[in-house]
């Protein structure tokens, strides 16, 4: 999966990013999460494309390993409700 082959998918990056760290992530649970990605089709290859694409973002924007790492441990506790294919 190339993020330039599927325009919306850059937006719901920012999107599910805000509501893993947002005061708002309460107002979601796991059965969201996978309804929300229900109809599409994403592999595991799919996601770890996408969670490579935001570790490298974070390093280039000088975030420091010990927080990329805590992002991206939430990040992968969703993988079981996105991953579908």
């Amino acid at each position: 999966m190339l993020l330039e082959d599927h325009p919306n998918t850059l937006e719901g990056l920012f999107s599910f990013l805000f509501v893993l760290f947002s005061c708002s992530a309460h107002l979601f649970d796991d059965r969201t999460m996978r309804a929300a990605h229900q109809k599409m089709t994403i592999t595991n290859e799919d996601f770890e494309a996408v969670t490579t694409v935001m570790r490298n973002t974070f390093e280039e924007v000088g975030i420091s390993e010990e927080m990329i790492g805590e992002i991206m441990a939430i990040v992968n506790a969703t993988r079981g409700d996105i991953v579908n294919a």
